[in-house]
């Protein structure tokens, strides 16, 4: 019996919103140790630290932390200055947190403390995509349809919350993908969709479609494919963006890429397929062909519709951002100021030789 003490790694944020950028912030620090416990703030501490609401709610929040298949445990309304002692309660000898700027009310990093108890590790940032760059794509739709056109005030110049695309490899990909092959009696479920702007309503779905037999496998279409029946203003995410949400999900197993939008007898066969899944919305159309993307699975009767348990979809969450626009356009205006003052301040502070004079 090995008598190597367990490592457990603290990590902590807002998590407001589901992308992938949260999801390689908690892979990572799992990797620091043999447990990760991710403490999630409070609406109320949002709002007093960022000056604005979160575009989730705390209950959502948490749902979806606990979604994330590195995610051992999750400490609900964690204070938002990470504190040593918090750490020790819990029983974790390390904080992580990646390499974006984190600040109080008042300007003070909130790892401060940790750092100095040298409980601190660092872990890389995914470069982007964030909650301040997602909360801007809905913002322009907006804004395009009402203008006609995009202006050049609505760009990140962040660092930090910048716009430039999030670029998937396979580096990444494998660092997300399941190590666990499936077993020859194992019972397939598939289903497929956009799962756009990653949400409660959708982990909630796939919980309930891998109760349905052993292996989920969900197919991610592509980005003509939901233009085509959703409008031009989707997807918000790219395809590299959801098809990595759905890869941290602790319910999926495996993911099709580029998902064709009809499943036919070859796809059912091929992956041997017992259960084909689809929430409580109504199945729109093949847009190409005008028929029932399901006709196939109904006629076979291994078609299934499920409950979520959650009325949130995509355009509810869009509609969020566009009733609060003016809200979240301060917020972000704001933030981008926060983060290029505190960048200049360490360059400052770099070029004096570690000197604040």
């Amino acid at each position: 019996m090995s008598d190597k003490k367990q490592i457990s790694i603290w990590a902590d944020g807002c998590f407001d919103g589901g992308h992938p950028g949260h999801a390689n912030l908690l892979r990572q620090a799992r990797t620091l140790g043999d447990r990760l416990i991710v403490g999630v703030h409070s609406d109320e501490q949002i709002s007093l630290h960022k000056k604005c609401e979160p575009l989730f709610s705390e209950s959502e929040r948490y749902t979806m932390i606990r979604a994330m298949k590195w995610v051992d445990e999750v400490v609900e309304d964690a204070p938002y200055i990470t504190l040593p002692q918090v750490l020790k309660d819990y029983g974790a000898q390390y904080c992580a947190h990646g390499s974006d700027i984190t600040t109080s009310a008042d300007g003070t990093d909130t790892y401060k403390l940790v750092k100095e108890a040298q409980m601190y590790k660092e872990v890389d940032r995914t470069l982007g995509v964030s909650t301040t760059d997602i909360i801007q794509r809905i913002l322009r739709i907006g804004k395009s349809e009402s203008l006609g056109a995009d202006g050049d005030d609505d760009k990140i110049p962040s660092s930090y919350t910048g716009n430039s695309p999030f670029l998937l490899t396979t580096d990444k990909m494998m660092k997300f993908c399941s190590p666990i092959p499936k077993k020859n009696n194992q019972k397939v479920v598939y289903t497929s969709g956009a799962f756009d702007i990653f949400h409660p309503g959708h982990i909630g779905f796939l919980k309930s479609a891998k109760e349905q037999g052993d292996y989920l496998i969900v197919g991610v279409l592509d980005d003509s494919t939901i233009k085509a029946y959703k409008g031009s203003n989707y997807p918000i995410m790219s395809l590299s963006e959801r098809i990595m949400s759905l890869l941290a999900c602790r319910y999926v197993d495996e993911v099709i890429f580029q998902a064709p939008y009809t499943i036919s007898q070859e796809t059912l066969e091929e992956f041997d397929i017992k259960v084909v899944a689809h929430g409580l919305q109504e199945v729109p159309l093949d847009p190409s062909t005008g028929k029932d993307p399901y006709a196939i699975a109904k006629d076979y009767n291994i078609f299934k519709i499920l409950d979520s348990g959650s009325s949130l979809t995509t355009p509810d969450i869009i509609a969020r951002v566009e009733s609060r626009r003016g809200e979240f356009e301060k917020r972000n205006v704001d933030k981008q100021k926060k983060e290029i003052a505190i960048i200049a301040a360490a360059e400052t502070k770099k070029e004096n030789g570690g000197s604040n004079e």
